[in-house]
């Protein structure tokens, strides 16, 4: 009789029992609108969403397509205020080293920037609607009662993720180092992300030694995530120059250079800090630590 893993399916549901309480939990501070709330959320379901990615294999099709419809749809409900908090922060820092008409400009975009947060209230709303625990537990239950013995060693299927993963985050640094386009960048960005996701769902099978390359993303994603604010930032004072009035109008070209010139700063600090994860020599330590878990090997056992 064929053999069949036994590991993986364990392993999925205690990464989704994990990561379940962090979503209940942010979900009070976000229906009050709460920035930290709504940014715990978002988090809570990427993490989810990463999890379940990772196990496709392991769990019933139908109920995980329908928990990762949902977790996507409560981090891109929470998304637009998210993106909006961060940017009212960050240009409130700023207006306080501001004088003269940038500053007056600055407070007008603040204005706007608050209305068009106070208008996603119905979209965090949704978001939260869908992290009810009641509707989340079901699932999960139907996936607990349905995970399934895997024909693939699951360590086998984890270095295979990983080593995916970090492909195409090289592929899209690659293509950027190309265009240097924003969007380019963007996606760097995104797959940063990902592949750090997917590094915390698998570290328990590499013990100690998955911790360093996380902590060495973080760093690094933490310097790009810096830049994206920025640059958002930018984009916005942008799109609402053409609203603003008086001495704010004559400010706001201003306001723009200085945060085009952070943007530019920004940026090179990433690259700086980027460029070593992508040498061959990094790339080879890199794949070598997928290549060596420390977890015994898949548990395999004859079918009854």
């Amino acid at each position: 009789m064929p053999k069949r893993c036994t590991l993986g399916h364990r392993m999925a549901l205690d990464a989704l029992r994990e990561r379940l309480p962090a979503l209940y939990a942010a979900r009070d501070a976000a229906s009050r609108y709460d920035a930290d709330g709504i940014h715990d959320m978002r988090v809570a379901s990427r993490r989810l969403r990463a999890a379940l990615v990772a196990h496709k294999s392991q769990l019933k099709r139908k109920t995980t397509d329908e928990l990762l419809s949902r977790f996507k749809a409560i981090t891109g409900g929470l998304g637009v205020a998210r993106e909006l908090d961060v940017t009212r922060a960050l240009l409130e820092r700023k207006r306080t080293k501001m004088k003269g008409a940038p500053r007056t400009a600055a407070t007008q975009v603040l204005g706007a920037l608050r209305d068009l947060r106070n208008s996603e209230t119905q979209s965090v709303d949704a978001g939260v609607h869908l992290a009810s625990e009641e509707r989340v537990e079901a699932a999960f239950q139907e996936l607990a009662a349905s995970a399934r013995k895997c024909k693939h060693c699951y360590l086998a299927s984890a270095e295979e993720a990983l080593v995916k993963r970090f492909a195409i985050l090289g592929k899209r640094y690659a293509l950027w180092q190309k265009t240097h386009s924003e969007e380019d960048l963007h996606q760097v960005r995104i797959a940063f992300k990902h592949l750090r996701y997917h590094a915390e769902v698998f570290k328990q099978l590499y013990g100690e030694s998955m911790g360093p390359f996380i902590k060495e993303l973080k760093f690094t994603q933490e310097h790009l995530g810096a830049w994206n604010d920025a640059r958002v930032l930018r984009d916005y004072v942008e799109r609402l120059a053409h609203d603003l009035n008086g001495k704010a109008a004559d400010g706001v070209a201003q306001l723009y250079s200085a945060l085009d010139r952070d943007t530019d700063d920004l940026l090179e600090t990433f690259e700086k800090g980027a460029t070593h994860l992508f040498t061959e020599e990094s790339q080879g330590r890199i794949r070598a630590l997928f290549a060596n878990p420390m977890h015994t090997c898949c548990d395999h056992r004859k079918d009854e």
